[in-house]
């Protein structure tokens, strides 16, 4: 796994390490200067060398260290419940891994599912939060509507285990505890009523 995590990562890791030491270093720097400005005689250059090592090396490790975590442990969960029945299967229903924050710095690349289903881009996870459950989002364009609007078709919505948020963020989850009877073609049914009850509502799938 720490393989995996260098080889999608890499170069995200040296950057937020630079980033990181750099602004601590900055931080620690203009304290002690205002300190020395304001006649702290007593600051020893042992104290100021350790707070810039701190600053500069500690602190990004430290915080780098727990953000790596994360991300391992999310990937574990992750696994986990790709090698769970039925969404071991999910390469037969179409979908393939993908690869997402692959353009940006400020975000850890991470693997997940992703498949078409009836003109909708659809992407599979599992909960960080949650990792018992398994999300799948499809991606729609954002519409205007107002607060009564949002909450019927959120309650709507729910009845079906799709949780909406006023972001248009749309989620169909299965828990991992909840799994009896569902079988591959099972989910594949439901994935393709979810997107088009999600087109029923006007929820328009994003083109490519």
């Amino acid at each position: 796994m720490i393989a995996k995590f260098l080889e999608l990562n890499n170069g995200k890791l040296r950057f937020a390490f630079l980033f990181t030491s750099t602004i601590f270093t900055s931080i620690a720097l203009i304290s002690i200067l205002t300190a020395i400005i304001n006649g702290n005689e007593s600051l020893e250059w042992l104290i100021v060398v350790t707070i810039l090592i701190m600053a500069s090396i500690g602190l990004p490790v430290l915080i780098l260290g727990f953000t790596c975590l994360i991300w391992f442990n999310k990937a574990r969960n992750r696994n986990r419940a790709f090698q769970t029945d039925p969404f071991d299967k999910l390469d037969r229903l179409g979908f393939k891994t993908v690869l997402t924050h692959e353009k940006t710095k400020w975000y850890f690349t991470e693997e997940i599912k992703e498949a078409e289903i009836n003109g909708y881009k659809v992407q599979c996870d599992v909960q960080r939060e949650t990792p018992k459950k398994i999300d799948f989002i499809p991606q729609v364009i954002p519409i205007n509507m107002t607060k009564e609007i949002f909450k019927k078709i959120e309650k709507e919505l729910k009845n079906e285990d799709i949780y909406f948020d006023f972001d248009i963020y749309l989620r169909k989850v299965y828990s991992l505890k909840r799994t009896t009877g569902l079988t591959s073609q099972k989910l594949d049914d439901d994935l393709k009523k979810f997107v088009e009850l999600l087109r029923s509502k006007g929820f328009e799938p994003q083109q490519k």
